[in-house]
Protein backbone atom coordinates (compact mmCIF):
# COMPACT_ATOMS: atom_id res chain seq x y z
CA UNK A 1 0.00 0.00 0.00
CA UNK A 2 2.51 2.41 0.77
CA UNK A 3 4.86 1.79 -2.41
CA UNK A 4 1.62 2.74 -4.57
CA UNK A 5 1.08 5.93 -2.55
CA UNK A 6 4.94 6.61 -2.88
CA UNK A 7 4.91 5.65 -6.67
CA UNK A 8 1.35 8.10 -7.56
CA UNK A 9 3.18 10.89 -5.07
CA UNK A 10 6.33 10.51 -7.54
CA UNK A 11 4.58 10.48 -10.88
CA UNK A 12 2.40 13.74 -9.78
CA UNK A 13 5.48 16.33 -9.85
CA UNK A 14 6.36 14.75 -13.39
CA UNK A 15 3.23 15.17 -14.32
CA UNK A 16 2.78 18.93 -13.64
CA UNK A 17 6.86 19.07 -14.85
CA UNK A 18 5.78 17.87 -18.42
CA UNK A 19 2.23 19.90 -18.30
CA UNK A 20 4.42 23.19 -17.69
CA UNK A 21 7.08 22.25 -20.50
CA UNK A 22 4.25 21.50 -22.77
CA UNK A 23 2.73 24.67 -21.67
CA UNK A 24 5.65 26.69 -22.42
CA UNK A 25 6.34 25.36 -25.84
CA UNK A 26 2.77 26.35 -26.64
CA UNK A 27 3.51 30.06 -25.22
CA UNK A 28 6.83 29.86 -27.47
CA UNK A 29 5.33 28.88 -30.77
CA UNK A 30 2.69 31.63 -30.20
CA UNK A 31 5.55 34.25 -29.59
CA UNK A 32 7.51 32.91 -32.55
CA UNK A 33 4.45 33.16 -34.62
CA UNK A 34 3.14 36.61 -33.92
CA UNK A 35 7.07 37.85 -34.35
CA UNK A 36 6.78 36.11 -37.58
CA UNK A 37 3.82 38.52 -38.14
CA UNK A 38 5.33 41.52 -36.56
CA UNK A 39 8.44 40.73 -39.39
CA UNK A 40 6.05 41.36 -42.59
CA UNK A 41 4.48 44.84 -41.24
CA UNK A 42 6.27 46.49 -44.12
CA UNK A 43 4.44 44.68 -46.41
CA UNK A 44 1.04 45.35 -44.80
CA UNK A 45 1.90 48.86 -45.60
CA UNK A 46 3.19 48.47 -48.75
CA UNK A 47 0.01 46.37 -50.17
CA UNK A 48 -2.36 48.56 -48.80
CA UNK A 49 -0.74 51.47 -50.53
CA UNK A 50 -0.36 49.48 -53.59
CA UNK A 51 -4.30 49.45 -53.23
CA UNK A 52 -4.94 52.83 -52.92
CA UNK A 53 -3.19 53.53 -55.81
CA UNK A 54 -4.71 51.15 -58.14
CA UNK A 55 -8.49 52.84 -56.70
CA UNK A 56 -7.40 56.16 -57.96
CA UNK A 57 -5.95 55.19 -60.75
CA UNK A 58 -8.26 52.81 -62.00
CA UNK A 59 -11.17 55.13 -61.10
CA UNK A 60 -9.27 58.08 -63.24
CA UNK A 61 -8.83 56.15 -66.28
CA UNK A 62 -11.96 54.00 -65.41
CA UNK A 63 -10.44 50.69 -66.09
CA UNK A 64 -9.15 47.25 -64.89
CA UNK A 65 -5.96 47.47 -65.96
CA UNK A 66 -4.07 49.40 -63.34
CA UNK A 67 -5.12 47.13 -60.97
CA UNK A 68 -3.58 44.09 -63.18
CA UNK A 69 0.06 46.60 -63.18
CA UNK A 70 -0.08 47.41 -60.10
CA UNK A 71 -0.93 44.34 -58.34
CA UNK A 72 1.92 42.33 -60.16
CA UNK A 73 4.33 44.88 -59.64
CA UNK A 74 3.62 45.08 -55.93
CA UNK A 75 3.81 41.35 -55.91
CA UNK A 76 7.20 41.17 -57.32
CA UNK A 77 8.77 44.33 -54.67
CA UNK A 78 7.17 42.20 -52.68
CA UNK A 79 9.14 38.63 -53.35
CA UNK A 80 12.70 40.94 -53.80
CA UNK A 81 12.03 42.59 -50.35
CA UNK A 82 11.04 39.17 -48.83
CA UNK A 83 14.25 37.43 -49.89
CA UNK A 84 16.80 40.03 -48.30
CA UNK A 85 14.21 40.32 -44.78
CA UNK A 86 14.13 37.15 -44.18
CA UNK A 87 18.28 36.13 -44.59
CA UNK A 88 19.47 35.21 -41.47
CA UNK A 89 15.57 34.68 -39.51
CA UNK A 90 14.66 31.30 -38.48
CA UNK A 91 11.44 29.42 -40.31
CA UNK A 92 9.67 27.90 -37.24
CA UNK A 93 6.17 25.75 -37.40
CA UNK A 94 4.23 28.46 -36.47
CA UNK A 95 5.93 30.90 -39.07
CA UNK A 96 5.41 28.22 -41.66
CA UNK A 97 2.05 27.87 -40.87
CA UNK A 98 0.74 31.81 -41.09
CA UNK A 99 3.10 31.46 -44.49
CA UNK A 100 1.21 28.89 -46.20
CA UNK A 101 -2.10 30.57 -44.67
CA UNK A 102 -1.36 33.90 -46.43
CA UNK A 103 -0.24 32.02 -49.48
CA UNK A 104 -2.80 30.37 -49.96
CA UNK A 105 -5.57 33.23 -49.64
CA UNK A 106 -3.50 35.62 -51.56
CA UNK A 107 -3.14 33.70 -54.59
CA UNK A 108 -7.02 32.77 -54.19
CA UNK A 109 -7.52 36.55 -54.35
CA UNK A 110 -5.30 36.92 -57.12
CA UNK A 111 -7.32 34.48 -59.12
CA UNK A 112 -10.68 35.42 -58.21
CA UNK A 113 -10.00 39.51 -59.07
CA UNK A 114 -8.36 38.63 -62.00
CA UNK A 115 -10.90 36.10 -62.94
CA UNK A 116 -13.47 38.42 -62.64
CA UNK A 117 -12.29 41.97 -63.56
CA UNK A 118 -11.52 39.79 -67.13
CA UNK A 119 -14.55 37.92 -67.76
CA UNK A 120 -17.11 40.95 -67.70
CA UNK A 121 -19.01 39.55 -64.89
CA UNK A 122 -17.82 42.05 -62.60
CA UNK A 123 -20.51 43.30 -60.15
CA UNK A 124 -19.50 46.48 -57.63
CA UNK A 125 -21.43 45.25 -54.75
CA UNK A 126 -20.14 41.61 -54.65
CA UNK A 127 -16.73 41.98 -55.91
CA UNK A 128 -15.78 43.58 -52.90
CA UNK A 129 -17.62 42.44 -50.29
CA UNK A 130 -15.90 39.09 -51.61
CA UNK A 131 -12.46 40.46 -51.48
CA UNK A 132 -13.24 41.99 -48.43
CA UNK A 133 -14.41 38.59 -46.61
CA UNK A 134 -11.07 37.29 -47.88
CA UNK A 135 -9.10 39.42 -46.34
CA UNK A 136 -11.21 38.90 -43.06
CA UNK A 137 -10.87 35.37 -42.90
CA UNK A 138 -7.24 35.58 -43.23
CA UNK A 139 -6.59 38.11 -40.75
CA UNK A 140 -9.11 36.11 -38.31
CA UNK A 141 -7.65 32.51 -39.15
CA UNK A 142 -3.96 34.13 -38.17
CA UNK A 143 -5.25 35.81 -35.24
CA UNK A 144 -6.96 32.41 -33.76
CA UNK A 145 -3.92 30.46 -34.49
CA UNK A 146 -1.54 32.99 -32.56
CA UNK A 147 -4.27 34.30 -29.63
CA UNK A 148 -3.93 37.81 -30.98
CA UNK A 149 -6.67 40.26 -29.83
CA UNK A 150 -5.07 43.59 -32.29
CA UNK A 151 -5.49 40.61 -35.30
CA UNK A 152 -8.46 39.09 -34.48
CA UNK A 153 -9.94 43.12 -34.52
CA UNK A 154 -8.77 43.74 -37.72
CA UNK A 155 -10.31 40.38 -39.25
CA UNK A 156 -13.30 41.68 -37.83
CA UNK A 157 -13.67 45.08 -39.47
CA UNK A 158 -12.99 43.12 -42.76
CA UNK A 159 -15.39 40.92 -41.98
CA UNK A 160 -18.29 44.19 -40.98
CA UNK A 161 -16.97 45.96 -44.12
CA UNK A 162 -18.04 43.41 -46.07
CA UNK A 163 -21.53 42.91 -44.65
CA UNK A 164 -21.98 46.71 -44.80
CA UNK A 165 -20.64 46.84 -48.33
CA UNK A 166 -23.85 44.62 -49.53
CA UNK A 167 -26.03 47.23 -48.33
CA UNK A 168 -24.82 50.25 -48.84
CA UNK A 169 -25.24 52.47 -52.01
CA UNK A 170 -22.76 52.45 -54.85
CA UNK A 171 -21.19 55.51 -53.70
CA UNK A 172 -20.45 54.31 -50.47
CA UNK A 173 -18.39 50.93 -51.59
CA UNK A 174 -15.26 52.62 -52.49
CA UNK A 175 -15.17 55.05 -49.23
CA UNK A 176 -15.46 51.74 -47.06
CA UNK A 177 -13.00 49.74 -49.15
CA UNK A 178 -10.15 52.47 -48.50
CA UNK A 179 -11.02 52.97 -44.96
CA UNK A 180 -10.45 49.07 -44.72
CA UNK A 181 -7.05 49.56 -46.46
CA UNK A 182 -6.18 52.14 -44.33
CA UNK A 183 -6.87 51.09 -41.36
CA UNK A 184 -6.55 47.06 -41.86
CA UNK A 185 -3.66 47.27 -43.57
CA UNK A 186 -1.46 49.95 -43.98
CA UNK A 187 -2.08 51.29 -39.79
CA UNK A 188 -2.17 47.68 -38.65
CA UNK A 189 1.31 47.68 -41.04
CA UNK A 190 3.01 50.56 -39.64
CA UNK A 191 1.58 49.30 -35.94
CA UNK A 192 3.20 46.02 -36.72
CA UNK A 193 6.50 47.98 -37.49
CA UNK A 194 6.62 49.72 -34.43
CA UNK A 195 6.53 46.55 -32.41
CA UNK A 196 9.46 45.28 -34.58
CA UNK A 197 11.26 48.28 -34.06
CA UNK A 198 10.82 47.81 -29.67
CA UNK A 199 11.11 44.38 -29.67
CA UNK A 200 14.59 44.89 -31.39
CA UNK A 201 15.83 47.82 -28.88
CA UNK A 202 14.53 45.27 -25.67
CA UNK A 203 16.44 42.70 -27.38
CA UNK A 204 19.85 44.80 -27.29
CA UNK A 205 19.09 46.25 -23.85
CA UNK A 206 20.70 43.54 -21.86
CA UNK A 207 24.17 42.99 -24.12
CA UNK A 208 24.11 47.32 -23.78
CA UNK A 209 23.72 46.86 -19.96
CA UNK A 210 26.45 44.10 -19.98
CA UNK A 211 28.67 46.33 -21.85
Amino acid sequence: MNESTNTTKSTRPNSSNELISRLEVMETMLQEGRQATVNWGWSFVLWGAAYLVAIVWSSMLHSWKPWTITMVGTAIISMVVAKFTRQGKPCTQSSRSISSIWTAVSIGLFLYTFGISSSGHFELHGYWASVEVLLGIVNLASAMILRWRVQFLVGLMWFSSALATCFVSTGHVLPILIADVLFGMIVFGLYLMYCERRDRKLSTLPSVAHA
